[in-house]
Formats: structure tokens, sequence, C-alpha cells
């Protein structure tokens, strides 16, 4: 089974770019953020907030999951401690 896109992928010239997307803003319009997006907090503030909180979840998942993981471990522990002779 080929695809069009297997195609293109094989003419695409080296250092080819992708089209521009008509939804896009040029930089000229775009506002100054600084080089870094150190002033994106002062343009949008509701952006960074949003992001802030996207962080806060991963990093709440990873906690959650992460005891999970812990739990399993020391469940296991215990049974293999417990079922070996001489075990406690």
């Amino acid at each position: 089974m080929s695809f069009a896109s297997d195609d293109m992928v094989r003419t695409i010239e080296p250092g080819f770019l992708a089209p521009r997307d008509a939804g896009v803003t040029g930089a000229a319009e775009s506002p100054v953020l600084g080089p870094n997006n150190e002033w994106l907090k002062d343009v949008k503030p509701e952006l960074v907030n949003a992001l802030r909180e996207l962080v806060r979840q991963y990093r709440q998942e990873g906690i959650v999951a992460r005891r999970h993981e812990i739990r399993r471990i020391r469940q296991a522990r215990l049974f293999w401690a417990c079922s070996t002779p001489g075990g406690t």
C-alpha cells in the first residue's frame, strides 16, 4: 500500500520549508515578546496562566502515577518476603 505522501517525502529537496499557514500572522504584525518570549506574560497573561495550569496538572499526574508504582513495588516485596522460606 502506497500513500501520496510517501512519494512527496522522496521528492522534497533538502532544505525545503513548509508553506506558511494562512492563519498565522507575519513577524512584523505580531507583538514583540522578547528573544525568549519573556514578555509573553505581559501581552497574553491568560495564555501564560493556561500553560502554567497544564504544567501543574501534568506534574500532579506524575506524582499520582509514581505513588501507585511505589505501592505496587512494596506489595510485591512484601509478597516475596512472606512467601519465601525464612521470610518475615
